[in-house]
């Protein structure tokens, strides 16, 4: 069976802005998040397509700006994803879960909209491999735009663990830019995940 990407897909505007945070980061359209699981700093490193870094995180679980100070942090257990605010699990962000789907990887986005004050779900689709991903602003069968895409930068490399990767990410306006930074790290470390997977399927009998 044809695997679905994103790849190709088109970033759409929002039907009306989302906003999960009070201080929206200052962040172009376009970001490379970086995987380097060979540095002694910062594994994570999140950066404008010219290269200056913004943002950076050790593990991928607390992601701070360029000062070091924490923006969020991600808690998964029991099948479910918390994203707090700063370095502690007081104020949450952003919850996940995953759901049952033959096609893509599901998961179920919700979030309070500071801008109409309102309860959201918002729908999280990635291929079976983790190279790609949408976020849809609603269910990706009703439509709905594509608010975010996040893709890999496949090379000959790609699917061998502990290596180099790179991410892209593209952002239209008027959708909150922790909101795309947290659900992309979140992503990436899946993707992660799921080459040691691959790697344990493949070669541990």
């Amino acid at each position: 069976m044809r695997i679905k990407t994103y790849n190709s897909e088109v970033v759409q505007v929002p039907k009306y802005p989302i906003k999960i945070d009070g201080e929206n980061l200052d962040i172009p359209n376009n970001l490379l998040v970086i995987h380097n699981p060979q540095a002694n700093d910062f594994q994570f490193k999140i950066t404008n397509f010219e290269g200056t870094e913004l943002f950076r995180s050790k593990n991928g679980e607390v992601v701070s700006d360029i000062n070091n100070n924490p923006i969020f942090n991600i808690v998964s257990m029991f099948g479910t994803t918390k994203i707090f605010k700063g370095k502690k699990d007081k104020e949450v962000l952003v919850s996940l879960s995953k759901k049952d789907s033959n096609a893509v990887m599901n998961y179920s986005i919700n979030i309070n909209n500071q801008f109409n004050g309102d309860n959201e779900t918002l729908e999280m689709n990635c291929d079976k491999l983790y190279c790609s991903c949408g976020i849809f602003q609603g269910k990706e069968i009703d439509n709905s735009p594509m608010i975010c895409k996040i893709t890999e930068i496949l090379n000959a490399n790609s699917f061998e663990t502990n290596s180099f990767s790179q991410f892209t990410i593209e952002i239209p306006a008027n959708v909150d830019s922790v909101l795309v930074l947290a659900l992309s790290m979140f992503f990436v470390n899946e993707s992660i995940r799921n080459k040691y997977r691959r790697f344990e399927k493949t070669y541990i009998r």
